[in-house]
């Protein structure tokens, strides 16, 4: 079970970042797209 909880934070972890990361792209297109657009 510890061995499953070690293996398992690391990707959350990345998984977090990545979901982030693309939160954050997708935030700056649509800010840049309403930027453009006015």
């Amino acid at each position: 079970m510890a061995k499953f909880v070690v293996l398992f934070v690391p990707l959350a972890v990345s998984n977090l970042s990545y979901l982030l990361q693309s939160l954050l792209a997708v935030v700056a297109f649509l800010s840049n797209f309403s930027f453009n657009g006015i």
